[in-house]
């Protein structure tokens, strides 16, 4: 009975761990970007510590990305004032504000900017994180026990 209370714990200990390397953001869209995907899908962005990944609302993968592939990481807040018909209507509640997420890619194959509209306040958080995992270095031969073959071009 003790073994299988411990083996619980730890099974229960290593989920945690693993859920918490991510973060999930509902209701995002992606706009543009990839190539085969002409059209907008909202659904989800799912950054972790080696990947990001969106899905659809439905649950399937569209888009896959190793941070190692991930060259750049912007965002932007726009603006939209209104039509002259809506601001009769609404007023100051006319002008419509987004969010969007800017994902450089670069692989030996081809180079993408994926476009993301995102909910509000979210992107800055999201931009971060990104550029925080692309900043921790990959585990390197070095971490695993091999030495890296010193440089003999100097």
């Amino acid at each position: 009975m003790r073994f299988a209370v411990k083996a619980v714990g730890v099974l229960l200990l290593t989920t945690a761990s693993a859920v918490h390397a991510q973060t999930v953001y509902p209701d995002v869209e992606y706009i543009q970007g990839r190539e085969g995907m002409p059209d907008k899908v909202k659904g989800q962005l799912t950054i972790g510590d080696s990947t990001i990944v969106f899905s659809a609302k439905d649950g399937r993968e569209m888009i896959s990305l190793p941070v190692e592939q991930i060259t750049e990481v912007m965002n932007s807040f726009q603006t939209d004032p209104g039509s002259f018909g809506r601001k009769l209507a609404l007023g100051i509640f006319a002008s419509r504000k987004s969010e969007y997420l800017y994902v450089n890619t670069e692989t030996r194959d081809r180079v993408e900017v994926l476009v993301f509209k995102t909910k509000k306040n979210m992107s800055p958080e999201m931009m971060a994180k990104i550029r925080h995992n692309l900043k921790v270095p990959a585990h390197s031969a070095a971490a695993a026990g091999d030495v890296a073959p010193e440089d003999s071009s100097r």
